[in-house]
């Protein structure tokens, strides 16, 4: 079912989420407080003797209050704080299917999952129906 999520992500000095992407989701982040970096994978296209494809990331250092940043859909994205200070972002989600499953990590520093197929990235052994909070990310309590 289609739909949207907001979310305030707080990225404590220090720490950082997961380096992931979504299959079915955009996100949207907007600088609240403090002071961090965004890292967001961007494509470009080379011509050799086939069309490739060359992914790399791009840092947006600093991330200031009021900076907005699109994560399109399958792009492996990441915020990070190495500041003194609590770093706050708006993250809006919207899709096809809004769905905390819709993780694939490819590095994280937390021991979650690096599986390249969302269904064995899930967070084993929390309980999907109960909040989920790390040192890199805080989530609002569900209702």
């Amino acid at each position: 079912m289609p739909g949207v999520q907001i979310k305030t992500l707080t990225i404590y000095p220090g720490h950082s989420t997961s380096l992931q992407s979504h299959r079915h989701r955009t996100e949207r982040w907007t600088g609240l407080e403090g002071c961090g970096v965004a890292e967001i994978q961007i494509r470009t296209s080379e011509i050799k003797s086939n069309k490739m494809f060359i992914d790399e990331m791009e840092k947006y250092d600093p991330f200031l209050p009021g900076d907005v940043h699109i994560v399109d859909v399958e792009m492996k994205h990441r915020l990070s704080n190495p500041g003194t200070v609590p770093f706050v972002v708006l993250e809006i989600q919207t899709g096809p299917k809004i769905d905390e499953m819709d993780i694939i990590r490819y590095e994280d520093r937390y021991g979650r999952s690096t599986a390249t197929d969302p269904a064995s990235s899930l967070d084993t052994p929390f309980d999907d129906n109960q909040p989920r909070s790390y040192p890199g990310e805080s989530l609002p309590p569900r209702e």
